[in-house]
């Protein structure tokens, strides 16, 4: 008998992966989450995760509709494209050591359940991270976004 995949693992609510590389041996192409059925998972960590050819294209089968927790640390990502509903429930994002991140996807701005983002050694990524804040609070009226930088102090224009 196989082990299950661990995306198939639909009970899951908790993901920490540490230093890991996502490629699909198969068919020697990058497949990070594709096709993501984890409809339970709350949190997803990843840290020192090598994603090959440093691009993430999140399509509309890549949901995961009760994420609350995104924990990006040291990760190889330059290029990131997320669709509309890609993390419906996400309330907390923390970016850390993403060095080569250009910056943050502006579609972050349209989920309304977004609470915190948190960026830690990233300065590159205040300027995105702030129009991302003004963006929501012209489409929802409000403050209700918090970028927060080291030891959680506000970020501010």
């Amino acid at each position: 008998m196989l082990l299950p995949r661990i995306w198939d693992l639909v009970k899951l609510r908790l993901v920490h992966m540490n230093t890991c590389s996502f490629f699909d041996m198969d068919t020697n192409e990058q497949r990070i989450f594709s096709k993501a059925r984890l409809p339970n998972l709350e949190v997803l960590s990843l840290y020192g995760t090598i994603i090959h050819g440093e691009e993430w294209n999140m399509g509309e089968e890549d949901t995961f509709e009760n994420l609350k927790c995104l924990k990006l640390n040291k990760v190889t990502l330059a290029k990131w494209q997320v669709g509309e509903e890609s993390f419906p429930a996400l309330e907390k994002f923390k970016l850390s050591g993403c060095r080569k991140l250009e910056e943050i996807p502006s579609s972050f701005g349209d989920i309304y359940s977004l609470k915190i983002i948190k960026l830690v050694r990233r300065s590159h990524l205040e300027d995105s991270a702030l129009k991302i804040k003004e963006y929501a609070e012209d489409m929802r009226g409000g403050d209700k976004l918090q970028i927060l930088v080291r030891k959680n102090i506000p970020l501010f224009k």
